[in-house]
């Protein structure tokens, strides 16, 4: 299994994901949502763990930074969800955020809950 980040240039990987959100997930989820926010400058990662070229996980995120106020990674600013679609294989893109992404502050939002009780 390898976590990857989603190349919204690349249309089939597009379509992989956008097959495996709409069958297991919702709306904010979807990678059209990265041209949205993007009007706020935020460096989106859509990273999902793939399994022998199957989407088995996903997790959106965005880098928001405001001097003096915020610096962290966020699922989906603005919404109360949209954080893990299968969220059993964490460790995976927690490994990947710390190796690959430099943050060391998260906020993950599922299903109108914080997420807080990851080791």
């Amino acid at each position: 299994m390898i976590v990857k980040q989603l190349n919204i240039n690349n249309s089939e990987e597009c379509k992989k994901w956008e097959d495996f959100v709409i069958k297991n997930g919702y709306l904010y989820q979807s990678y059209k949502w990265i041209t949205i926010l993007k009007a706020y400058n935020f460096k989106d990662y859509y990273l999902y763990l793939e399994n022998n070229g199957v989407i088995i996980s996903v997790l959106p995120l965005f880098y928001v930074k405001f001097p003096f106020i915020k610096n962290e990674l966020v699922s989906i600013p603005h919404m109360e969800a949209g954080g893990f679609i299968n969220s059993e294989y964490y460790e995976y893109f927690f490994d990947y955020i710390l190796n690959n992404i430099n943050s060391k502050n998260i906020l993950i939002f599922q299903y109108k809950e914080r997420i807080d009780d990851f080791e």
